[in-house]
């Protein structure tokens, strides 16, 4: 039910530093305008977090591209 969610549980197998970059990034505007950030708990001490896609604007979901490609490709 509700929009189609997609798992992020791989977020742990990257390192520390690039992790927190993508956590930055979809977390920041103008991303968090359309990727949404959620989870399910798998277990009462396990989470599995989840993303989905939100109605945006083209004109946001660009200049959400062109913000992390900066982002990343400026460390």
């Amino acid at each position: 039910f509700g929009p189609r969610s997609y798992p992020l549980d791989k977020l742990e197998d990257l390192p520390e530093d690039l992790r927190e970059s993508v956590i930055h990034v979809v977390t920041a505007a103008p991303v968090n305008q359309f990727l949404k950030l959620s989870f399910f708990q798998k277990s009462p001490t396990k989470q599995v977090p989840l993303t989905y896609i939100a109605h945006a604007p083209k004109s946001a979901i660009a200049g959400a591209i062109q913000r992390a490609y900066e982002y990343i490709c400026t460390d």
